[in-house]
Protein backbone atom coordinates (compact mmCIF):
# COMPACT_ATOMS: atom_id res chain seq x y z
CA UNK A 1 0.00 0.00 0.00
CA UNK A 2 1.47 3.54 -0.84
CA UNK A 3 0.75 5.18 2.49
CA UNK A 4 1.66 9.19 0.85
CA UNK A 5 -1.23 8.90 -1.91
CA UNK A 6 -3.28 11.83 -2.94
CA UNK A 7 -6.04 11.94 -5.16
CA UNK A 8 -7.21 15.29 -6.57
CA UNK A 9 -10.31 15.39 -8.72
CA UNK A 10 -9.83 15.91 -12.78
CA UNK A 11 -11.35 19.46 -12.61
CA UNK A 12 -9.22 20.16 -9.51
CA UNK A 13 -6.09 19.31 -11.85
CA UNK A 14 -7.39 20.64 -14.55
CA UNK A 15 -7.67 23.95 -12.71
CA UNK A 16 -4.27 23.84 -11.17
CA UNK A 17 -2.56 22.76 -15.05
CA UNK A 18 -4.65 26.00 -16.00
CA UNK A 19 -3.06 28.18 -13.24
CA UNK A 20 0.23 26.87 -14.37
CA UNK A 21 0.21 28.11 -17.67
CA UNK A 22 -1.32 30.95 -17.32
CA UNK A 23 1.68 32.02 -14.75
CA UNK A 24 4.03 31.50 -18.06
CA UNK A 25 2.40 33.85 -19.85
CA UNK A 26 -0.31 31.79 -21.67
CA UNK A 27 -3.92 33.15 -22.47
CA UNK A 28 -6.58 31.95 -20.06
CA UNK A 29 -8.41 30.54 -22.83
CA UNK A 30 -5.41 29.09 -24.42
CA UNK A 31 -4.10 27.63 -20.90
CA UNK A 32 -7.87 25.85 -20.38
CA UNK A 33 -7.92 24.41 -23.52
CA UNK A 34 -3.87 22.90 -23.16
CA UNK A 35 -5.32 21.88 -19.31
CA UNK A 36 -8.35 19.69 -20.78
CA UNK A 37 -5.73 18.13 -23.09
CA UNK A 38 -3.46 17.17 -20.55
CA UNK A 39 -5.72 16.07 -17.98
CA UNK A 40 -8.10 14.23 -20.89
CA UNK A 41 -5.27 12.02 -21.68
CA UNK A 42 -4.60 11.25 -17.96
CA UNK A 43 -8.01 10.27 -17.92
CA UNK A 44 -7.67 7.92 -20.35
CA UNK A 45 -4.34 6.41 -19.02
CA UNK A 46 -2.04 7.65 -21.52
CA UNK A 47 -0.38 9.39 -18.85
CA UNK A 48 2.96 10.13 -21.38
CA UNK A 49 0.74 12.75 -22.70
CA UNK A 50 -0.94 13.80 -19.69
CA UNK A 51 -0.08 16.37 -16.95
CA UNK A 52 3.35 14.63 -16.66
CA UNK A 53 4.28 16.75 -20.02
CA UNK A 54 3.02 19.78 -18.34
CA UNK A 55 6.90 21.51 -17.07
CA UNK A 56 8.37 20.73 -20.44
CA UNK A 57 5.43 22.76 -21.78
CA UNK A 58 5.97 25.77 -19.21
CA UNK A 59 9.32 25.30 -19.76
CA UNK A 60 9.35 25.83 -23.24
CA UNK A 61 6.56 29.06 -23.23
CA UNK A 62 9.11 30.70 -20.36
CA UNK A 63 11.75 30.45 -22.50
CA UNK A 64 9.75 31.58 -25.64
CA UNK A 65 10.45 27.80 -27.49
CA UNK A 66 6.78 28.20 -27.73
CA UNK A 67 4.90 31.07 -28.47
CA UNK A 68 2.18 32.02 -25.62
CA UNK A 69 -0.10 34.18 -27.61
CA UNK A 70 -0.31 32.70 -31.37
CA UNK A 71 -2.10 34.49 -34.26
CA UNK A 72 -3.25 31.12 -35.85
CA UNK A 73 -4.23 31.74 -39.32
CA UNK A 74 -5.30 30.30 -42.04
CA UNK A 75 -3.04 30.37 -45.49
CA UNK A 76 -4.44 28.24 -47.85
CA UNK A 77 -8.50 27.91 -48.19
CA UNK A 78 -10.63 25.83 -50.05
CA UNK A 79 -13.94 24.79 -49.77
CA UNK A 80 -13.38 21.59 -47.58
CA UNK A 81 -9.11 21.65 -47.25
CA UNK A 82 -7.75 24.30 -45.26
CA UNK A 83 -3.71 24.70 -44.32
CA UNK A 84 -2.97 26.43 -40.77
CA UNK A 85 -0.33 28.13 -39.34
CA UNK A 86 0.09 27.83 -35.27
CA UNK A 87 2.17 30.91 -35.21
CA UNK A 88 4.60 28.49 -32.50
CA UNK A 89 1.96 27.97 -30.69
CA UNK A 90 0.98 25.15 -28.14
CA UNK A 91 0.25 22.04 -30.15
CA UNK A 92 -2.42 21.42 -27.89
CA UNK A 93 -4.52 24.68 -28.77
CA UNK A 94 -3.49 24.58 -32.61
CA UNK A 95 -4.80 21.16 -32.80
CA UNK A 96 -7.78 21.99 -30.51
CA UNK A 97 -8.51 25.26 -33.31
CA UNK A 98 -8.18 23.15 -36.39
CA UNK A 99 -10.36 20.41 -35.41
CA UNK A 100 -12.87 23.23 -35.08
CA UNK A 101 -12.52 24.30 -38.53
CA UNK A 102 -12.24 20.74 -39.95
CA UNK A 103 -16.20 20.53 -38.21
CA UNK A 104 -17.22 23.46 -39.17
CA UNK A 105 -16.00 22.42 -43.21
CA UNK A 106 -17.41 18.98 -42.82
CA UNK A 107 -20.88 20.32 -41.66
CA UNK A 108 -20.88 22.50 -44.81
CA UNK A 109 -19.31 20.37 -47.19
CA UNK A 110 -19.42 16.49 -45.98
CA UNK A 111 -15.62 16.91 -45.42
CA UNK A 112 -13.00 18.84 -43.24
CA UNK A 113 -9.48 18.47 -43.71
CA UNK A 114 -7.15 20.29 -41.77
CA UNK A 115 -3.46 20.46 -42.34
CA UNK A 116 -1.27 22.35 -39.36
CA UNK A 117 2.47 24.04 -39.50
CA UNK A 118 3.93 25.87 -37.46
CA UNK A 119 3.02 24.25 -34.25
CA UNK A 120 4.26 22.32 -31.41
CA UNK A 121 3.73 18.63 -29.98
CA UNK A 122 -0.24 18.67 -29.57
CA UNK A 123 -0.50 15.72 -26.83
CA UNK A 124 -2.88 12.58 -27.42
CA UNK A 125 -4.40 12.29 -30.60
CA UNK A 126 -7.20 10.54 -29.49
CA UNK A 127 -8.59 14.01 -28.05
CA UNK A 128 -8.88 15.69 -31.34
CA UNK A 129 -10.96 12.83 -33.24
CA UNK A 130 -12.85 12.44 -30.02
CA UNK A 131 -14.03 16.12 -30.59
CA UNK A 132 -15.09 15.47 -34.01
CA UNK A 133 -17.25 12.76 -32.47
CA UNK A 134 -18.92 14.26 -30.07
CA UNK A 135 -19.77 16.81 -33.15
CA UNK A 136 -21.40 13.87 -34.47
CA UNK A 137 -18.49 13.29 -37.10
CA UNK A 138 -15.90 10.81 -37.60
CA UNK A 139 -12.61 12.26 -36.90
CA UNK A 140 -8.72 11.07 -37.68
CA UNK A 141 -6.01 12.79 -35.99
CA UNK A 142 -2.30 12.36 -36.53
CA UNK A 143 0.89 14.36 -36.14
CA UNK A 144 4.23 14.00 -37.11
CA UNK A 145 7.55 13.94 -34.95
CA UNK A 146 10.99 13.39 -34.34
CA UNK A 147 12.18 9.57 -35.10
CA UNK A 148 12.24 7.92 -31.41
CA UNK A 149 12.16 4.35 -32.68
CA UNK A 150 15.69 2.54 -31.96
CA UNK A 151 17.36 0.97 -34.66
CA UNK A 152 18.72 -2.44 -34.67
CA UNK A 153 21.96 -3.57 -35.27
CA UNK A 154 22.91 -3.39 -38.72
Amino acid sequence: MIDNLSVISADNLRAWVRRVLIRAAVPDDEAATAADVLVSANLRGVDSHGVLQLPHKARRVLKGVINPRPNVRIERDSPAALLVNGDNGLGMVVGVCAVRRAIERAREYGIGVVGVRGSNHFGAAAYYAQLASSAGLIGISATNSSATMARGAA
